[in-house]
């Protein structure tokens, strides 16, 4: 006779696997009734607990996983810390998953997890065309999900982002303050939640101060295929090229100036930039830049927080939290 499983007591009573492991092992986190409807379901199956699934069960929920992008970009490298410190201090290690920023190698982890790595993840998306398909996968290996800095609107799952939108349209409302009319902005994909409210940001600046949104000064880079340095150079080659330039990440801030060393172009004299994102390198270099600081340590404390909170209640009200982000003014800009 084919051995019943706890995904089996999970779709008798309608409820997830993992609501299934907390009335197991007598977590407070369920409710009454609930808990009524998976202890019917395992008495009418006749679920039995073996020893050594309850020892693997609980060795994987001393496991969070964080599946980011890119853990040399140093926001995501500050982010993670955060998670750790957090999951540490609160009796769980850590699994990190590094994408590379692609797609297929973030199912093929996905698919890796849902064999039983961990009983929660951080997840932020490579592409997020293929977020719900993930999240599903996920979940139905009895795991929970928080959607960090990149996910759908309607992701159904806890998500946690930076107030992009507020950050850009701060950056765009400064360069014009200080008397910019032409500002380029070197943007991340408009696939990416990020790379869209960043954008719009921008635009509603230009739009507010009465200035037009002109495509050609919007160039995108997603790092990989089309460089920030092939981005900054369409910028220049433009017959009427901006003054000032808003870079939406730190990768694309440090192409950026590549590009204007090699053009012989001083910051801020030739050319104005702001970076989204702050970074250690950005406060050191010749001319320190202007930033939008995201508190990367503190969302990924956040994120680990959030997580866990879905751990011990799964049928909480989803939580949709925004950080606000803060504007640090220094040499790049002129004012």
């Amino acid at each position: 006779m084919k051995k019943v499983t706890i995904r089996d007591v999970a779709e008798f009573a309608g409820v997830s696997p993992k609501t299934v492991s907390n009335v197991i092992h007598n977590r407070p986190s369920v409710s009454a009734e609930t808990r009524k409807k998976v202890e019917e379901a395992i008495e009418v199956l006749g679920f039995r607990t073996g020893a050594s699934a309850q020892e693997q069960r609980s060795r994987q929920e001393r496991f969070l996983a964080a599946v980011i992008p890119d853990v040399e970009n140093a926001f995501f490298t500050a982010v993670v810390r955060g998670i750790e410190d957090f999951a540490f201090e609160a009796g769980y290690q850590m699994l990190l998953c590094d994408t590379g920023d692609s797609a297929e190698r973030e199912g093929e982890l996905v698919r890796v997890m849902c064999k039983g790595a961990a009983s929660g993840v951080i997840l932020c998306a490579a592409d997020e065309a293929l977020f719900d398909q993930h999240v599903r996968l996920i979940k139905k290996a009895g795991m929970e999900v928080v959607a960090f800095d990149r996910a759908p609107e309607d992701a159904g799952v806890d998500t946690l982002f930076a107030e992009n939108f507020e950050g850009s349209y701060t950056a765009v409302e400064h360069l014009i303050r200080a008397g910019h009319r032409r500002i380029g902005i070197i943007a991340l994909p408009d696939t990416l939640t990020t790379g869209r409210e960043r954008v719009a940001g921008y635009c509603k600046a230009l739009e507010d101060a009465g200035l037009p949104v002109d495509e050609r000064l919007i160039q995108r880079s997603d790092l990989r295929h089309v460089t920030p340095q092939y981005a900054a150079r369409n910028l220049l080659n433009l017959e009427n090229p901006p003054t000032a330039i808003f870079v939406s990440n730190g990768p694309s801030a440090c192409g950026t100036m590549e590009v204007l060393r090699a053009s012989g172009l001083k910051i801020p004299k030739d050319m104005a930039v702001i970076q989204f994102d702050d970074s250690e390198w950005a406060r050191m270099v010749d001319t320190p830049l202007t930033v939008i600081d995201q508190p990367a340590y503190e969302m990924g404390r956040m994120a680990a927080e959030l997580l866990l909170k879905r751990l011990a209640d799964p049928d909480a009200p989803l939580q949709k939290i925004r950080v606000p982000v803060n504007f640090i003014h220094r040499n790049s800009c002129c004012i």
